[in-house]
């Protein structure tokens, strides 16, 4: 075997026939993410596109790679560089675009964390990162414009080893079907393993989500064999030829490979609507879409459903824009968010979605084709790879530097709290003293035996901040993100385990059980997601049955955790959860959002009814007092006494900003419901 590394070019690195198919399939692949993300009770289940995307991904670069090691014509200077031309200059473009909006658009927090993200985009990986962010500090995932890059993250990792590994294999003269179905099973059992004991993780791994892009390869090792009669499908269909007809003609494969495409179609389409954010994702349903995939696929161009539907202008001219669209899209829908505090209307996410089909189109015909496929390939690959790593410095030099604060005055004014909120989450101190606790938040005032301790989620970590100020008494947080402060009980969110809830959980509880110093426990959590809307969480109970009720599992494992925190003489004080206003409070400063679309006035009143808020909470209220009902000396805190008046509950109060999000305190807000928790602590103190 030839060194494709020193070899001198003998004919340009082959590529493979352009199939019109393939295009209609990314395009099924791109419209389902936009749909989900624009409208997702439209496709509940439009974020397997990005599965798609791998399987297509997957035989794409392998059957290129295949191609010209058999030619021995395969050069890895310029396989990359042609991944250069073909991946860099769209994203540069929206990478730019982004942070030119964000400039005007973003606070400077906002505007530090989208420098993050262009940063890691840049060096594509975003995956990783959104790995290391996952939890209560980690954005609501629709106001962060540049989530989406996390699957960019993953393809181009696997486009810098993939090309390795078959080459090493190669030269080994090892079976390179052997080592993808080999490579692909164990990263499908990583996959499935993962999904038990960190779905975040599993999730953004490369090595837990590489299997779907091997199916892919798997498929284009069957193609580029066909000469020597190892196209797995051909003997698939002739098999069940034998099978299906008593003598088997030239039109029996044919109806097979129609057969094919037709389930793989169906599979797609059918996993729009049965997968949803519920699933156990990827796992075992991400089959339904990557071997949807791969059937349509390995079909060929001239099965009926790849050839009259796949192949449609429609579809196919989708296709051709289907990678910058990707890019596109998400940004325009993010920041539209953002700028107007809520939900944007149907109608103005009807004008995104258009607007970034426009810019699509633009990208690819005024930027895509004249680089991927213009003159000069070796100064164009260089000009674009500084340009690259030149906007992932200023990505970086924007984090590090706070987002810029210069930018806005109003930010500059309230800065001190703003940006304290943040130093509420973990500590060192926390983690050395609590070395083995696996959940997320780990705080601890200062050194030595703790003797206040917050049990539950997110809501409870922004507890902290504001009743350090009120209390001289070393306060311990410890838990994990959606998970009630309960025994033996989880709220599974997507990206988050049951075991990861009980296990965090329960080890919390036990700190506060059996540490003595420990007198004061202070449980609370985000009570409305659990109980009643239901829109994030399932409840499911230690043995993994699930009962007839939810809020009777629920309060059972509520009277377990009260019983067990009685018997060993610790005092309980309960708070009932904040409201959750329905909008960001920062557009209700003058200046607070440096743009606003439309030219959209100041909100008023910053607050929402309370009586809205009062319904909304009715059955969580109703499923927690029937619990303390039972407990007269539990001592209990209304955080929206501190939040709300007679007629409303406000999102910004004598001219503080109560709310980091539409529904997490800020350190404004903390203050105010610390206080009230204070007053309930012995001996108390009313300021430090």
């Amino acid at each position: 075997m030839v060194d494709p590394v020193n070899m001198q070019h003998k004919t340009h690195l082959a590529h493979p026939t352009y199939r019109a198919d393939i295009d209609g399939l990314r395009a099924l692949a791109v419209l389902s993410v936009v749909i989900f993300h624009a409208f997702p009770g439209l496709m509940p289940g439009g974020f397997i596109g990005v599965d798609i995307f791998f399987v297509i991904s997957g035989f794409l670069i392998s059957t290129i790679i295949f191609e010209n090691l058999r030619a021995e014509t395969f050069n890895f200077a310029e396989f990359y560089s042609r991944r250069i031309r073909r991946i860099f200059p769209a994203l540069l473009v929206v990478l730019t675009a982004s942070y030119a909006f964000g400039w005007f658009a973003l606070l400077p927090d906002e505007f530090m964390q989208l420098g993050k993200n262009i940063a890691a985009g840049a060096g594509f990986v975003s995956n990783f990162l959104l790995w290391s962010e996952s939890g209560y500090f980690d954005t609501a995932a629709e106001l962060k414009p540049l989530l989406h890059l996390w699957s960019l993250g993953i393809e181009e990792q696997f486009y810098i080893v993939w090309p390795l590994v078959l080459w090493t294999v190669a030269k080994l003269r090892l079976n390179a079907l052997t080592v993808i179905v080999l490579g692909a099973s164990i990263s499908f059992a990583l996959n499935i393993d993962g999904l038990r004991s960190n779905a975040i993780a599993t999730f953004y791994s490369p090595q837990t989500r590489c299997w779907e892009l091997l199916i892919g390869a798997i498929i284009a090792y069957g193609f580029i064999r066909k000469e020597s009669s190892i196209r797995w499908i051909d003997r698939v269909q002739f098999a069940f030829s034998r099978i299906l007809f008593e003598q088997p003609t030239r039109s029996s494969p044919e109806f097979l490979r129609t057969g094919a495409s037709v389930i793989g179609l169906v599979a797609i389409v059918a996993g729009f609507w049965v997968i949803n954010r519920t699933r156990n994702f990827p796992g075992f349903w991400a089959l339904l879409p990557t071997l949807g995939a791969a059937l349509l696929i390995s079909a060929g161009p001239l099965a009926w459903a790849n050839r009259k539907i796949l192949s449609s202008k429609a579809l196919v001219w989708f296709g051709l824009i289907s990678y910058p669209l990707y890019l596109w899209h998400w940004p325009i829908l993010s920041f539209l968010k953002i700028v107007e505090g809520q939900t944007p209307s149907i109608g103005m996410r009807i004008v995104a979605i258009a607007t970034a089909i426009l810019l699509s189109w633009i990208t690819y015909r005024l930027v895509e084709i004249p680089i991927r496929f213009g003159p000069k390939g070796r100064s164009a690959t260089l000009v674009l790879t500084v340009l690259m790593i030149a906007i992932g410095f200023l990505g970086y030099n924007t984090y590090i530097r706070d987002g810029l604060e210069f930018r806005n005055k109003i930010f500059q004014q309230n800065k001190g709290q703003i940006k304290y909120q943040e130093s509420f989450y973990e500590n060192d101190i926390c983690r050395r003293m609590y070395s083995d606790f696996p959940g997320f938040y780990c705080y601890l005032t200062h050194p030595g035996p703790p003797t206040i301790q917050i049990l539950g989620d997110s809501h409870a970590n922004r507890l902290v901040m504001g009743l350090v100020r009120f209390t001289n008494q070393n306060i311990l947080q410890i838990g994990h993100h959606g998970c009630p402060p309960f025994l033996d009980i989880a709220a599974v969110e997507p990206g988050l385990t049951r075991d990861e809830c009980v296990k965090s959980t329960n080890y919390a509880i036990s700190i506060a059980a059996n540490t003595d110093s420990i007198q004061t426990v202070i449980m609370t959590f985000a009570g409305a997601k659990y109980i009643g809307a239901g829109r994030y969480f399932e409840v499911s109970s230690v043995d993994h049955t699930r009962t007839e009720s939810i809020n009777e599992t629920l309060t059972e494992a509520m009277r377990r955790t009260i019983d067990l925190l009685h018997a060993k003489g610790k005092t309980i004080i309960f708070v009932y959860d904040n409201p959750e206003i329905t909008f960001d409070p920062n557009t209700c400063i003058d200046g607070g959002r440096p743009l606003r679309i439309l030219g959209r006035h100041v909100r008023k009143p910053c607050g929402i009814e309370k009586v809205d808020f009062l319904r909304s909470q009715q059955e969580y209220r109703s499923v927690i007092q029937s619990v303390l009902q039972d407990y007269p000396e539990i001592k209990v805190v209304d955080a929206a006494d501190a939040i709300c008046d007679d007629s409303l509950c406000y999102g910004v109060k004598d001219g503080a900003v109560l709310y980091r999000d539409g529904n997490h305190l800020s350190f404004g807000g903390s203050l105010l419901v610390g206080r009230k928790i204070a007053e309930e602590i012995k001996p108390y103190s009313a300021g430090r």
